[in-house]
């Protein structure tokens, strides 16, 4: 296999890492486009090791390299690939041909984890010791982390547990103290003016345009994978619904974002005839 093909299939099995990542998120392990996201990855994957015995990136902060070529560019700080893996201190991944579709599922679940905000308590490079894979190898940059293949990392990690807790403790402590020395004040309530409450409500609308945004973003993704007619049906009920609540508080923005993502899918030559005649609908909305 030549170089530019190589370059194509890492690009293309790094692609599928992006769009797994995703999708990992929205759905659970029984779900038919989680199963058939892990499916294509692992194809991807076969395809490549049927010249190759591994696929090695290397990484930086906004980008990922094949060899010497660039396959991945991400200057944004939310949902960058690059930025996920190397804040970590992770700066090299290699998959070995004989990689197992199980492997391949829990190195996905992983990267699919947010961890600003889900409940986790370690890094990335914890989680991948921590699964102990035979054909996923990876190189950590000394300086950010301890090696935990090291003979005293569970002693260093120890002292550093107790560490964190002697000053979570001391903050405990000088808060309680504060406390104890000033006198307790009467706090006045002041009842909120027309003003106030204008605003507030002003702020909810606000909150809820932001979410159905999101809403929008992920109804069209669903569509996009969707293979079954009814998915699509009820995904475009919900798009119809989203229409008319951004219509009735005045959010042009998420109508004319819907529009044109409708546009642009009919417009694709890949889209089915079905879906294009249901996304029609979306454009012959009456208010």
């Amino acid at each position: 296999m030549e170089l530019s093909e190589e370059i194509k299939e890492a690009r293309d099995i790094l692609q599928n890492i992006v769009k797994a990542k995703k999708t990992f998120r929205m759905y659970p392990e029984n779900n038919p486009i989680y199963m058939k996201t892990l499916e294509e990855s692992y194809a991807k994957f076969r395809h490549y090791f049927d010249y190759k015995d591994s696929l090695s990136l290397k990484i930086k902060q906004n980008s990922i390299y094949y060899d010497s070529e660039q396959i991945y560019f991400n200057q944004e700080k939310e949902d960058n690939l690059a930025l996920f893996f190397f804040k970590d201190g992770l700066r090299e991944l290699t998959f070995k041909k004989g990689m197992l579709l199980e492997e391949l599922e829990e190195f996905l679940k992983i990267t699919a984890m947010d961890f600003d905000r889900d409940a986790v308590d370690d890094d990335i490079v914890i989680l991948l010791w921590e699964r102990d894979f035979q054909n996923i190898h990876y190189v950590v940059d000394d300086s950010i982390l301890v090696d935990i293949d090291d003979e005293g990392y569970a002693t260093t990690a120890e002292e550093k547990g107790q560490e964190k807790v002697t000053d979570v403790n001391d903050l405990m402590k000088a808060y309680s103290d504060g406390f104890m020395e000033d006198e307790v004040k009467t706090i006045a309530i002041v009842p909120l003016a027309d003003k106030d409450l204008q605003m507030l409500v002003k702020e909810l609308e606000k909150d809820a345009t932001d979410k159905v945004g999101k809403l929008v973003t992920i109804l069209f993704e669903i569509i996009y994978q969707a293979d079954m007619q009814s998915d699509i049906e009820d995904t475009i009920t919900f798009l119809n619904d989203a229409v008319r609540f951004s219509m009735t508080h005045g959010d042009i923005q998420t109508v004319l974002h819907v529009m044109k993502n409708a546009k642009q899918t009919m417009d694709d030559p890949s889209c089915p005839d079905d879906e294009k005649k249901y996304l029609k609908m979306i454009t012959l909305l009456e208010f």
